[in-house]
């Protein structure tokens, strides 16, 4: 899916910064890497759900 394409795209910077936050790896997933790419993620789903 190409959505997931945009995983790798996230700002390593936001990531050092979490983790200075405390935050931990199943944390830094779940409010850094997983709702940046939600929208591409999200219209892929849609477009294949379509059909088009």
């Amino acid at each position: 899916m190409h959505g997931l394409a945009g995983v790798n795209r996230i700002p390593e910077q936001l990531l050092q910064a979490a983790t200075l936050d405390g935050a931990g790896a199943v944390r830094r997933f779940w409010s850094v890497k997983l709702p940046l790419p939600a929208p591409a993620v999200t219209f892929n789903v849609v477009v294949s759900l379509d059909g088009a």
